[in-house]
């Protein structure tokens, strides 16, 4: 192999991780003693992305945050 030939494989790999999220959530229903409070939830996180998670107190960041834990 050639340099050039390395250098293009190494891109290539790098560009296939740049697109496959290292987070993905699809269809996240969220329920709190019985009520639901966040219905079909999708979003993904992809590797050198800052993800915010942003509201006022009580809105469900730190349950949302529990329920990706597990």
């Amino acid at each position: 192999m050639t340099p050039a030939s390395l250098l293009a494989e190494s891109t290539q790999r790098t560009d296939v991780s740049e697109r496959v999220p290292h987070l993905e959530v699809r269809d996240l229903t969220m329920a709190y003693e019985g009520f639901v409070v966040q219905k079909a939830m999708n979003f993904s996180v992809r590797r050198g992305e800052i993800f915010i998670i942003m509201g006022p107190s009580g809105c469900g960041k730190s349950t949302l945050l529990r329920h990706l834990i597990g």
